[in-house]
């Protein structure tokens, strides 16, 4: 028995080794899940629109506003949030949950693009890379739509890899499209492109592939396309506004010294190795070996292309003019990880005992990062909007309520309170008036009886007020219709 099941796993010890880099990886996006989920503005917007548009039974057509400028993103996210919200309407952490999965999934394909390009050997070291990247872990809790973006960058990379070795058409149609759906949901991902024009000059140059590549990147653009030529060409015109005259409005500096030693060492750390002396050492590395690829007669293509794709990034982020957020980076961390491999990867083939060793102390670096990310956390947000709902309740027992915020002034608070609400099904129209506001305008408003000041914010009764005298002062509901309507259909004529 003992040597049938050793000749198992001597037969399968590369899928066993795979898989538990994958469970390895779930355990540590999902450990305290509870505390660790990321809630704030954002996060309650978009699922208030997507669980508002189902009982609707509406498909937006663009997405939030960028914070960029005055233009509109791609609908796919709001689509996204709406197919994982019919599997499960009810349970409030299914978002976040699938985000997680998916981020699992990016592991594995991650180890089967490093399988492509190297081996096994290769697909190991970025497959423990990715697990413990302290920028994959905390993107995995964060229900935002960069999260999203990156998970679908993965996936063009594998499909970038795979159509330079298996050179077939749906490749060369999955890495359009896919490349095109991650830009829709985030324009951080303009920066997938060059992995468009890579994969073009390294792979077929034919007038088929051609139509192809233009074919699966169009139909991701149709519904903003629709939108633009039905609005006057709103978008457009904001986004070419936006590069020619907006990026000036607010100036950053980002001097090439300070971007090269200090910016991306220090975004190299956060995605894999979390201390700053492996950042440097990460990315010192990619461009030696970016220098090897170039001074090799016949380097391998593949590693190449990422090195270029990453280069051209490197470049166009110096001239972004506005500020750089981590959240910026994300479309880039399946290139990161899989550039750190390549580099522990020829350690290994020079010095096994290096190579391994090198490999232990960036992943053991890593989750010390994660572990002083995660310790002690709670999630703030969620725990005062559960002790909201809670005082609501015993102020007005079995009521519902509309919410309203004072001159759209506390979003960050009132959104997460409304979605909480929402989920227990005690958001009306009609319901008590409730107020949420900060101390200080509370303090002044002596016509609205105050219901409770004890959670960090302010809560009024604002029953006695119509909607007209309401909005006169200032008062603008935040109920899932209200922000359905301000955020995805405020183009539309009443």
């Amino acid at each position: 028995m003992i040597r049938k099941y050793g000749v198992f796993f001597s037969s399968h010890r590369f899928a066993i080794a795979c898989f538990s880099i994958i469970l390895l990886a779930a355990f540590l996006r999902f450990y305290d899940i509870h505390n660790r989920f990321g809630l704030a503005y954002d996060q309650a917007r978009d699922l208030l629109v997507a669980r508002e548009s189902i009982r609707e039974a509406m498909l937006p057509l663009i997405g939030p506003f960028a914070s960029a400028g005055q233009f509109v993103y791609g609908p796919q996210w709001y689509w996204i949030l709406m197919a994982v919200l019919l599997i499960s309407p009810s349970w409030f952490l299914m978002p976040w949950v699938f985000l997680g999965i998916l981020s699992c999934f990016s592991v594995f394909l991650l180890m089967k693009t490093g399988e492509l390009i190297g081996g096994r050997m290769l697909a190991i070291i970025v497959g423990i890379l990715a697990a413990f990247s302290p920028g994959e872990i905390a993107q995995s809790v964060n229900l935002s739509s960069p999260s999203m973006s990156g998970i679908f960058s993965v996936i063009a990379l594998y499909f970038f890899v795979k159509l330079l070795t298996k050179k077939k058409e749906m490749d060369v149609f999955l890495l359009s499209f896919f490349v095109s759906t991650a830009i829709m949901i985030h324009f951080q991902s303009i920066g997938l492109i060059p992995l468009l024009v890579i994969g073009f000059l390294l792979g077929k140059k034919t007038i088929k592939f051609s139509l192809v590549y233009i074919l699966g990147f169009v139909i991701p653009l149709l519904p903003l396309f629709y939108f633009d030529i039905t609005n006057n060409f709103l978008e457009s015109r904001h986004v070419i506004e936006f590069y020619l005259h907006g990026q000036d409005r607010i100036y950053y500096p980002n001097r090439w010294l300070t971007y090269i030693s200090v910016y991306w060492p220090a975004a190299w750390a956060r995605i894999v190795g979390a201390h700053i002396v492996i950042g440097y050492i990460g990315f010192l590395s990619f461009f030696i070996l970016f220098a090897m690829f170039l001074y090799k007669r016949r380097p391998n293509r593949i590693p190449l292309g990422i090195s270029v794709f990453l280069c051209i990034n490197i470049v166009l982020l110096r001239y972004y003019k506005g500020q750089l957020f981590d959240s910026y980076l994300v479309f880039l961390h399946g290139a990161v990880l899989l550039m750190m491999a390549i580099f522990i990867y020829y350690i290994y083939l020079w010095k096994k005992i290096a190579g391994i060793f090198f490999l232990f102390f960036v992943a053991m670096a890593s989750l010390h990062g994660v572990y002083l990310e995660s310790k002690g956390s709670a999630n703030g947000t969620f725990l005062r909007s559960e002790s909201v709902a809670r005082v609501l309740e015993g102020k007005f027992p079995e009521k519902n309520f509309s919410v309203y915020d004072y001159r759209y002034q506390s979003p960050g608070v009132s959104l997460p309170i409304v979605l909480y609400l929402d989920y227990k099904q005690r958001v009306s129209e009609t319901g008590v008036k409730i107020g949420v506001t900060s101390f200080a305008d509370a303090a002044s408003m002596s016509a609205f009886p105050i219901i409770d000041t004890s959670l960090d914010v302010a809560l009024l009764d604002l029953s006695a007020s119509s909607e007209g005298e309401l909005e006169q002062v200032g008062w603008g509901g935040v109920n899932p219709s209200d922000v359905q309507r301000s955020t995805v259909l405020w183009y539309r004529k009443e």
